[in-house]
């Protein structure tokens, strides 16, 4: 079957394991939904009544446009092996997701950390200071680290780049009162992870608060303070603005200020107005014969 076949021969062997365990997730589904049917049989009808299920079984637009671009990638690279010629996901427009970031505000922020402790809380402190995502904090080793340069080096971020990440004082400070370990700074797993943040969230009453919600907060927080969409796009590994471009709309005072400061130096005289031109100034209008005949 195509389902068992992309993912042992493909997925297994050119995915990391967060996105190979999204992929068996999403096969399940899909194979409860088409069962052994033929691949040239799939059409883009089929398609359309899976994702009709799906929300009504009342799963989310994100999940289900997940699910939906799983199957399309299958067929994708079921086309290069001609095991099939067409794709009856290609024409199925996504259904429209709540793109809303949650992020945390400063009181929200002090009321996570005081209730996180030990591990957790220096996880939260590097998540907040620096934006990197859950498996980038896990997977930080002794070496990446350089505290003389305040910068963490990820030679192997989401989208497969090496990245530079800044260090905040207060991360720096925090990797300063750990001791300096054998591998990796944090030895735990993913699971554990959100597991004990959930229960810290609770502990804290906040509610639609995930770990990944913390890199909302160093980013939403970076755009509120002037940071500009470009250097947060560095910052944060996007290789494109679309991904940044969500958080644009938390910058109005930011906008509003460049705007005044432009308009200031487009406005300003240098020659205050309400001082009178000195006589022959370059600047004065010179008077015609006449104009003193009628002043005097």
């Amino acid at each position: 079957m195509l389902a068992d076949r992309y993912l042992k021969e493909y997925a297994a062997l050119h995915k990391k394991p967060r996105s190979y365990l999204r992929n068996v997730s999403s096969t399940k589904v899909l194979k409860a939904f088409f069962g052994e049917r033929p691949l040239k049989n799939i059409t883009p009808a089929d398609v359309h009544a899976f994702i009709v299920d799906r929300k009504e079984q009342g799963k989310a637009a994100a999940t289900i446009n997940g699910e939906v671009a799983h199957l399309s990638h299958m067929f994708t690279w079921a086309n290069k092996l001609k095991l099939t010629t067409h794709n009856p996901c290609r024409d199925i427009s996504k259904l429209k997701a709540n793109k809303k970031d949650r992020y945390l505000s400063r009181e929200e922020i002090d009321r996570v950390l005081a209730v996180c402790r030990g591990n957790l809380r220096d996880m939260v402190i590097l998540a907040l200071g620096t934006g990197m995502r859950a498996s980038e904090v896990l997977s930080l080793e002794r070496e990446q680290v350089d505290l003389k340069r305040k910068v963490a080096i990820l030679p192997d971020t989401k989208n497969g780049d090496r990245r530079i990440v800044p260090l905040p004082e207060e991360v720096v400070a925090m990797f300063q009162r750990r001791s300096v370990p054998l591998g990796q700074w944090f030895a735990t797993s993913l699971a554990n992870l959100e597991k004990r943040f959930r229960k810290a969230v609770a502990r804290a009453n906040l509610q639609g608060v995930t770990f990944h919600t913390l890199r909302h907060t160093f980013a939403s927080h970076a755009i509120m303070a002037g940071v500009d969409l470009h250097t947060l796009a560095k910052i944060l590994g996007h290789r494109t603005l679309q991904m940044t471009q969500r958080y644009a709309h938390l910058a109005p005072a930011h906008l509003q200020a460049a705007s005044e400061k432009a308009a200031r130096s487009i406005f300003a005289a240098d020659v205050p107005q309400n001082v009178p031109h000195a006589i022959g100034h370059p600047l004065q209008a010179v008077e015609s014969p006449e104009e003193k005949e009628n002043v005097t």
